[in-house]
């Protein structure tokens, strides 16, 4: 997680300037913006899985744990709804600035949330310390090769569980791509609105949803113990704890 921070925030930044601007061949420019693309999910993805993961070796507690992802939820929601709604304040930040600057109006922002995201992400890491050990290293420890790594997904594809609930995962972010990418046409042609106005009314909407959903959903898993909740359908309404007792056994 530490590693991938800087890099994270300066790629972010780099993909917000006209960086490819001088270039002169339109094939030049996609690879250029390809590449920076890739390098932003990486490097994202190096510091977000161990995030949601370490979740799990925080506390033993399942309610503790939903209670922290819980909260998470709550403030992804609040994060979702600020950048979704300074592509529209930048324009007008723009034209309070220089004429010198206001062409980087977008880069200028980008910057903030960078450096923003990099002291809070260092910040993360190092509360954990004291909190959570990671796995000492061993001497001489057979080393975990890319054939390693797909037998392991073959052994997740093995249990019946998580093919259910990957089949489920795969078409409800191909939904969700698709919602969240054709933003623009659902206000237009589907509302029927002004899109600058429009765009608000959906984010807003999208912010208020998951505000008022996370607690009800966490609320609803304490109650009746995961059977009911989504999460848990794929484990065939059996408790997530004895599940994962049964997989250590």
């Amino acid at each position: 997680m530490n590693i991938s921070i800087l890099p994270l925030g300066i790629i972010f930044i780099v993909s917000w300037t006209s960086i490819g601007a001088g270039f002169t061949s339109q094939t030049a420019k996609i690879l250029l913006y390809t590449v920076i693309s890739m390098c932003i999910w990486i490097f994202y993805t190096m510091y977000t899985i161990p995030y949601y993961a370490v979740v799990a070796e925080l506390t033993e507690d399942y309610d503790e744990r939903t209670q922290i992802r819980s909260t998470a939820s709550l403030v992804n929601a609040l994060a979702v709804g600020i950048g979704n709604a300074l592509p529209a304040l930048v324009p007008t930040v723009a034209v309070l600035l220089t004429d010198k600057y206001a062409s980087n109006s977008y880069a200028v922002v980008a910057a903030i949330i960078s450096v923003v995201a990099i002291i809070l992400g260092y910040v993360c890491t190092t509360s954990l310390k004291g909190v959570y050990k990671p796995k000492p290293i061993v001497e001489n420890e057979k080393k975990i090769s890319l054939k390693d790594t797909f037998k392991s997904f073959g052994s997740i594809l093995s249990m019946k569980p998580a093919r259910i609930f990957l089949v489920f995962v795969f078409f409800f972010l191909t939904a969700s791509s698709m919602i969240q990418s054709n933003l623009t046409y659902m206000v237009v042609d589907c509302i029927g609105m002004d899109y600058d106005t429009g765009i608000v009314y959906v984010i807003i909407s999208m912010v208020l949803a998951m505000v008022i959903i996370v607690p009800i959903v966490e609320k609803t898993r304490r109650k009746d113990g995961q059977k009911n909740n989504l999460y848990n359908f794929p484990f065939n309404n059996r408790s997530r704890r004895d599940y994962m007792q049964n997989c250590r056994a």
